[in-house]
């Protein structure tokens, strides 16, 4: 005996709509991730791009691109970076230490300890007021005995004025008062390093 699928049978009605739902799932999904990857290559070639202006000596052109790469993604700190270059190479200091507190709050940490270095050097009282922010930071944390905490700020404090190793020898004493002894090895590592 032979079964025929009809309109309708409900089974059959439900095996056609869950094929179109998992088709339009299937291209919606498909779109998407090349959408998002292009929207990634696109971003990361827009900052090359700017960069490599920069580097020929068009500060303008190189703004223009790191405007464009804000629009395009304003969560990563690339765009900032390079548009605090762009005020560096135009001897803005102002708008350059703009972009770089935007850089700062969206980089990650390593990238982050790199962009202290440039504001120490276009803006010293800024680097200060920053540094002086994290250490208060840790001592607070550490009278509410927040020693995780207390040690992160103590840390940053110390990634913003390297040659304030005491506020390293704090942190890792933070990180001991909390028991995390790997921050702690890794703080110890670093200081004897510098």
């Amino acid at each position: 005996m032979l079964l025929r699928c009809t309109w309708a049978h409900p089974l059959c009605r439900r095996h056609l709509w869950l094929g179109f739902l998992l088709l339009f799932i299937l291209l919606g999904s498909v779109r998407f991730l090349s959408d998002s990857h292009g929207q990634t290559t696109s971003y990361d070639q827009v900052i090359a791009d700017g960069k490599g202006l920069l580097k020929s000596g068009k500060p303008q052109e190189a703004a223009a691109k790191a405007k464009a790469a804000v629009d395009l993604t304003p969560e990563r700190y690339e765009a900032y970076e390079l548009a605090a270059m762009v005020g560096i190479a135009r001897k803005d200091d102002e708008s350059a230490r703009a972009f770089l507190q935007m850089a700062v709050q969206r980089a990650p940490d390593q990238k982050r300890y790199e962009l202290y270095d440039l504001i120490r050097s276009i803006d010293p009282e800024g680097a200060n007021r920053l540094y002086q922010r994290h250490v208060e930071a840790g001592r607070q944390a550490r009278q509410e005995k927040s020693f995780a905490k207390a040690g992160k700020e103590y840390y940053e404090a110390w990634k913003i004025k390297p040659s304030e190793v005491g506020i390293g020898f704090e942190a890792a004493s933070a990180y001991v008062a909390g028991e995390d002894y790997p921050w702690t090895v890794t703080i110890l590592r670093e200081l004897s390093n510098s």
